[in-house]
């Protein structure tokens, strides 16, 4: 599943204000112990983001070299072209790469 563990706004929030306050001893304290919180929806895919120009959200889920997308995964990705998204499924940089040359994405 693509979810995955982070630390709460709160922590965050105290560690920033103790890093402005010069505290970095303090900050490292907080982070360090904080409890992970799980975020993100199972099936999403690892690199999301807007394309500059055009606004259409963009959706890239990597795997191990010869491995496909899971099942839920595949769900997931057929929501978001049904919405108008680009998704794509890429094993390697290079095949990334002439993905998203093939869409207009990049040159």
């Amino acid at each position: 599943m693509n979810t995955g563990k982070g630390v709460g706004w709160g922590i965050i929030k105290a560690a920033i204000e103790a890093i402005l306050a010069r505290d970095l001893k303090k900050a490292l304290g907080l982070l360090k112990g904080a409890q992970l919180v799980t975020f993100g929806t199972p099936g999403q895919a690892d690199i999301q983001g807007v394309i500059a120009g055009s606004g259409r959200f963009i959706a890239i889920e990597t795997k191990a070299a010869g491995k496909d997308a899971e099942e839920h995964q595949k769900r997931w990705g057929a929501m978001i072209t049904a919405k108008g998204g680009l998704y794509l499924v890429a094993d390697s940089l290079e095949v990334a790469t002439r993905q998203l040359r093939l869409h207009g994405v990049i040159r």
